[in-house]
């Protein structure tokens, strides 16, 4: 057998491809573990600033202040309750919609698919969109969370693209059986379209999980409906009022209430439920979204 002696420059490649490899995860994991030394380390100390290895003194005080708060459980139940609600609506409405848009025989497929398409340009704007919030009731209303959000035009054609790849034999034999359409839909076509769904359930759970920007806009009269990322917005910019207080009188708990180790705090809290989910569905999230991508 013939083994191909690596020339010095493969070598120096070699080397060069690691660095930069290297360079990249470290680019890309740095950041998130930055935000955890800082929110483990004692808000005072922070103070003094150059943490960026290891906290030099170990503390959950940060985290305390956050969660001292007693309005906080409503918040969290709203917002793991749109979360849940809001993606599995979202990959039904979707699911539903692709899988209809992927029959050839679909009258008017083509118009439908125009006006989808033509949905991921252009839209009326947040002004439009809240008068029309405003005619349908939904504003401070939990279905405000729900209801704008059951449709993506793009996830809507990546899931149609997936589905336009299964075997058309497993599906012809099904009808050929005796299934309707939502018999297909439902024992066929969505266990194989595992890895699309997962990917589409993980990029909506994101969004809404991480989304603050709409509780702001069409339900900031309603208390009760705040979620938790908006109180904690809340929170930072009250942090920050307190500081300048605090410093004005010349308070020694400025320090405890600096906005930078609040904000480490809030970061690490968003970020830990997602960061928990993310494994669970990795195994299906890269062959979802590339084999989704593949036709155009």
């Amino acid at each position: 057998m013939h083994f191909h002696k690596k020339t010095i420059g493969g070598h120096v490649f070699d080397i060069c491809n690691i660095l930069v490899m290297c360079a990249i995860a470290l680019i890309t994991i740095y950041p998130m573990w930055y935000i955890f030394i800082n929110s483990m380390n004692d808000p005072i100390d922070s103070a003094r600033g150059g943490i960026y290895l290891l906290p030099r003194i170990w503390s959950i005080e940060s985290f305390r202040h956050v969660f001292s708060n007693n309005d906080i459980l409503r918040p969290v139940f709203i917002s793991v309750s749109r979360t849940v609600i809001g993606s599995l609506t979202h990959i039904c409405a979707c699911f539903v919609a692709a899988f209809c848009l992927s029959k050839k025989d679909l009258f008017m497929r083509k118009t439908f698919m125009m006006i989808i398409v033509f949905t991921m340009y252009f839209s009326g704007g947040i002004i439009p969109f809240y008068i029309l919030l405003m005619w349908l009731g939904l504003l401070n209303n939990f279905l405000v969370y729900i209801i704008p959000t059951m449709l993506s035009a793009f996830n809507i054609i990546l899931i149609k693209t997936y589905i336009e790849q299964l075997p058309d034999s497993v599906i012809e034999a099904a009808e050929i059986d005796g299934a309707n359409d939502f018999v297909v839909m439902s024992k066929i076509a969505a266990p194989l379209c595992k890895p699309i769904i997962a990917t589409v359930i993980l990029y909506n759970a994101v969004w809404q999980w991480g989304s603050w920007f709409d509780n702001y806009l069409y339900a900031g009269a309603n208390r009760s409906l705040t979620t938790l990322q908006y109180l904690l917005v809340r929170m930072l910019r009250e942090s920050d009022a307190i500081r300048q207080i605090a410093q004005a009188g010349g308070s020694v708990s400025a320090a405890r209430m600096s906005p930078e180790s609040i904000r480490m705090s809030v970061a690490m809290i968003i970020i830990i439920p997602i960061f928990l989910l993310y494994p669970f569905m990795q195994k299906y999230f890269v062959k979802g979204i590339m084999l989704g991508a593949v036709k155009g």
